[in-house]
């Protein structure tokens, strides 16, 4: 019997400098629409512009 292996579509490269990427923990945060969110604990920073 065989599987199909199914993968996930590729994203888009981002348009985010890598310097303008904050930190949490020590690692770099998520881009989300209008925030930012940690990749520990899943606080939700959001950012200045209007979502």
């Amino acid at each position: 019997m065989s599987r199909e292996h199914l993968h996930r579509a590729t994203e888009p490269a981002s348009q985010i400098a890598p310097e303008d990427v904050p930190e949490c923990h020590g690692w770099p945060m998520r881009a989300a629409p209008g925030a930012w969110i940690c990749r520990i604990d899943g606080t939700v920073t959001r950012t200045d512009r209007a979502a």
